[in-house]
Order: C-alpha cells, then sequence, then structure tokens
C-alpha cells in the first residue's frame, strides 16, 4: 500500500498541518500494526549496511579486495 504524504499535492510541501500531521502519522501506525512481524525485520535487514560502509565509504571494502587478491596470488605460487 503505497501511502501519499499529506501536503504533497501543494506547492509547499514542508507546510503540514496538524489534522494532516495526525493523519499521516496514524496511517503509518496502521500499516506498521498490519504488517507481520517476521516481514518487519526482513525489511530492516535488507535497508541496513554494514557499519564500516556507513563510516568510511567503500574504501575498507576496497583494501578488504585488494588483500583477498594478494593472498590468493601468493597461495597460488605456493600451491605450484
Amino acid at each position: 500500500m503505497e501511502h501519499q504524504t499529506p501536503g504533497q499535492d501543494r506547492k509547499e510541501v514542508g507546510v503540514m498541518n496538524f489534522k494532516d500531521w495526525i493523519s499521516y502519522i496514524m496511517h503509518r501506525f496502521a500499516n506498521y500494526i498490519e504488517t507481520p512481524r517476521v516481514e518487519r525485520k526482513e525489511l530492516k535487514l535488507q535497508r541496513k549496511e554494514k557499519w564500516s560502509h556507513r563510516w568510511f565509504g567503500l574504501v575498507p571494502f576496497s583494501m578488504k579486495m585488494y588483500v583477498n587478491k594478494q593472498r590468493h596470488r601468493i597461495n597460488k605460487k605456493i600451491r605450484r
């Protein structure tokens, strides 16, 4: 169920009166209650990113790839 936030059809999207805000919060809460717990956990795990990516970007990932490649090349030479 795709919910359009109140006030999106207005020119000032950031402005929301109290009634619209309560309506928006109630729709979000109802959607949360109707969604099974298992599905909510799956969605949360899909959105979650590793802490190293969040804090340092892809630099640690690229370094890990480089080190793994070098290890693989060394092990390959040793086995010959």
